[in-house]
């Protein structure tokens, strides 16, 4: 079960926060920022929500991108550092500190999660839950995937 809602949490955050940080192009021919502005769309979300929703989407977008980079950067320097003659310790270090920008960036796709989630009422996140689940299901994914 608690893998289950992990998938689903995941599955979320990935969809929330893919309109903070996707450009055109970006979500293959727009088509995951498109079925979240339906999916969006579906929600019946008022002016004021939909004011809200593009104000942390566009407070996001300036902090994923800035975590991604860092996040490239240290991938990339980890990968010279062990294509390289550097010791055991040197590498240990690159990864840690890859490790750090992977987990900044993920508790900031989290927090945009959690302000998008703040904005919708429980009807809207119920609706938006059965949504995702549904998206879930139609790539593929067994809605019991990963129950322990």
């Amino acid at each position: 079960m608690k893998t289950t809602v992990f998938a689903f949490l995941t599955a979320f955050v990935m969809a929330v926060a893919a309109p903070a940080f996707a450009g055109p192009g970006m979500m293959g021919h727009g088509g995951g920022k498109g079925r979240m502005m339906e999916m969006m769309k579906d929600l019946n979300l008022t002016a004021d929500q939909q004011a809200k929703l593009k104000a942390a989407n566009e407070k996001s977008h300036a902090l994923l991108k800035e975590k991604r980079q860092a996040m490239k950067a240290a991938r990339e320097d980890l990968h010279n550092t062990l294509k390289g003659t550097a010791t055991d310790d040197v590498a240990k270090q690159k990864f840690e500190a890859l490790q750090k920008v992977q987990e900044d960036f993920a508790r900031a796709r989290f927090d945009h999660v959690l302000a998008v989630r703040s904005i919708l009422t429980p009807e809207q996140r119920e609706k938006f839950h059965a949504k995702m689940k549904e998206n879930w299901q139609k790539r593929g994914h067994d809605e019991d995937e990963g129950d322990d």
